[in-house]
């Protein structure tokens, strides 16, 4: 005999409530299955629609979700079959999207671009129907199209013109899907050319370093070579976190030799005039934040892309 305590009662219809609010974040609508049926007509299918073949079909003809043609296409390459789940639960490869689009930021990229709650959300339900299943699929794939078109090409390109112009994109996409690979396909899809792995890099360093840096605050014009004041161990450690100063005495207040070769490589970096002088210029670079910078980082890998 079955019983049932408040507790979980209130539990299965949150879940239920869940599920709903999940499908009202979706713009996608549901028409007639003759529609989908013509659909399967044009493709040359002798085979009985399925409900999830149906579902997906009638979601591509009304989505307003924005890369409309890439979605058809994959769907088209895999005659609308899911890729996100097996029919009663999601897969690893919807798992691995996941996890890659949580990842997106260090690619200068925004998970919140990818409905990164709205995907999370979908693999925490408690239950799903076919239905549910089949219009999530949708959205997981336009997660992925979108994702490996700005991983590649940048947020600055035309993700349509993207897939238009690399015939090849789709069909990557496609072989991972299948092999599960999606995760590591989507990373390889970077560019690979040394300018750009530095800026990765960089942009990492940079997002493990304290955000609260305390500014400099020069007691003189300038320093140079062989000053002295109680502000120089500021320097060393600013310069020490950011990369350019390889020398660990980060107490010394003596304007040596070693923060000499740090100053300089700094300035290097920034366009600066590679004198070796801590002047206003330099110091101003120095108190840069670092949120800034990062942002500048994000912008120069899209470009770089």
């Amino acid at each position: 005999m079955l019983s049932f305590t408040t507790k979980s009662i209130s539990r299965h219809c949150f879940s239920l409530a869940k599920t709903l609010s999940i499908l009202s974040f979706i713009y996608i609508g549901l028409s007639s299955h003759a529609v989908a049926a013509s659909h399967l007509t044009l493709m040359g299918s002798g085979l009985t629609p399925q409900i999830n073949e149906i579902t997906i079909i009638n979601t591509l003809t009304k989505t307003s979700l924005p890369l409309k043609k890439p979605l058809r296409d994959i769907y088209q390459i895999r005659n609308y079959a899911l890729i996100w789940s097996d029919g009663e639960k999601y897969n690893e490869n919807a798992q691995q999207l996941l996890r890659i689009i949580k990842q997106a930021s260090k690619f200068g990229l925004s998970p919140v671009d990818y409905d990164v709650e709205l995907l999370q959300s979908f693999l925490e339900a408690t239950s799903v129907d076919q239905r549910l299943l089949s219009k999530s699929d949708v959205v997981f794939s336009h997660a992925y199209v979108k994702l490996a078109s700005h991983i590649n090409k940048g947020k600055l390109s035309d993700a349509q013109k993207v897939f238009l112009k690399d015939s090849h994109l789709l069909v990557k996409l496609n072989n991972a899907v299948s092999s599960n690979m999606v995760a590591e396909t989507i990373s390889n899809l970077q560019p690979k050319h040394n300018p750009y792995k530095n800026l990765v890099h960089a942009l990492d360093h940079y997002k493990k370093l304290d955000q609260h840096q305390e500014a400099i605050k020069p007691t003189k014009r300038f320093y140079e070579l062989g000053d002295s004041s109680a502000e120089i161990p500021k320097i060393r450690q600013r310069l020490y976190a950011l990369g350019d100063l390889d020398d660990e005495n980060l107490h010394s207040n003596v304007f040596d030799e070693s923060l000499l070769i740090g100053v300089i490589h700094f300035q290097v970096r920034h366009g600066l005039e590679a004198d070796g002088i801590l002047g206003r210029h330099t110091v101003r670079e120095l108190n840069t934040p670092l949120w800034q910078r990062i942002q500048q980082l994000e912008l120069n890998l899209a470009r770089a892309r």
